[in-house]
């Protein structure tokens, strides 16, 4: 594949077009977000286990002693709920998780200011592809950036290695060389109305979350109910209240670190300020008016994703 240069159009920027920076940080909170996830998962799905095992008796002779075997499961289940929550607490992939979006979300805003000429990164006035020294200059800008967002950002973050990526590509240089008509459009397909589909597919997404796990609970609690008057007046024997107990504080705890309800309440806010934002592009007609608008549009995206890391590190220090 021949690489884009300053006469050839450039309709996106792909993920592969980004620094290795962005592409390490991108890979390491992938792995720890769905390592966090996982964990999770397993020590609440070990806990209402450990409930199930605790209802009935298994008795069986093992070497002379009698042994209630779902006693047994019971307590291999509490123990290594113990055990992974331990790991999970050493290890926090979470933090791992958010560090890591944190830098990959900075990589990329920096990256749209400088391949568009947004600020601090302004183009001079004109059509014409920039002077080699203009272009240093605005090279040199970029990698500084990138290092302040590495030494700042990234120190405790065990970010993934990309050797062969490269920290300006090829695509990145080659936009910022188009004129002002083209970057402009590729920053209203590529970056604006992405991001802004972006969120309000994700409003959407955590509202019927929302509903899905609301509605559990309402059917836990319900049934905890029941089985409480059911075993009050003797129609069941089995000590169901334990089970219910654990699986509506499993399904509490899953959706209070989801945060579902705020997620969707902000991601609607962010779809609506980029929609604003998107309406007014159009009247960018010089490279000033543009580069102050590419601040604005990056400094709206940048707020959410600072605000995201937050809520997510508070939540988690919460749980």
């Amino acid at each position: 594949m021949h690489a884009p240069s300053a006469t050839t159009p450039v309709t996106k920027l792909d993920s592969r077009d980004f620094p290795a920076l962005f592409v390490a940080a991108d890979k390491t909170s992938l792995h720890y977000q769905r390592l966090y996830n996982w964990e999770v998962r397993l020590e609440l799905s070990l806990l209402i286990v450990g409930a199930l095992a605790g209802l009935v008796t298994i008795r069986a002779s093992l070497g002379g002693t009698n042994i209630d075997w779902a006693g047994a499961v019971a307590a291999l289940a509490f123990f290594a709920g113990f055990l992974f929550q331990t790991i999970r607490l050493i290890q926090q992939p979470n933090r791992f998780w958010y560090g890591g979006r944190a830098v990959a979300e900075s990589v990329k805003t920096v990256t749209w200011r400088y391949a568009v000429g947004g600020s601090p990164f302004m183009r001079a006035e004109g059509d014409a592809p920039e002077t080699d020294a203009a272009r240093r200059v605005a090279d040199q800008l970029l990698q500084k950036k990138l290092i302040d967002i590495l030494r700042m950002q990234a120190k405790e973050t065990p970010l993934a290695l990309e050797m062969a990526s490269e920290e300006i590509t090829p695509a990145m240089r080659a936009l910022r060389q188009r004129p002002l008509s083209e970057r402009r459009e590729v920053y209203k397909n590529g970056r604006i109305h992405d991001q802004q589909q972006w969120y309000a597919r994700k409003a959407q997404f955590n509202q019927r979350r929302v509903g899905t796990w609301s509605s559990l609970l309402l059917i836990l609690e319900l049934g905890g109910a029941t089985v409480a008057i059911a075993k009050m007046v003797g129609a069941i024997q089995l000590d169901l209240l334990g089970v219910f107990g654990t699986m509506i504080a499993a399904a509490a705890t899953w959706l209070q670190l989801k945060q579902h309800q705020n997620l969707a309440q902000s991601y609607s806010v962010a779809s609506l300020e980029l929609l604003t934002i998107l309406s007014t592009l159009e009247d960018q007609q010089t490279e000033e008016q543009w580069s102050t608008y590419v601040d604005s549009a990056e400094e709206a995206i940048s707020r959410e994703h600072t605000l995201w890391v937050s809520r997510q590190s508070l939540n988690a220090s919460d749980a």
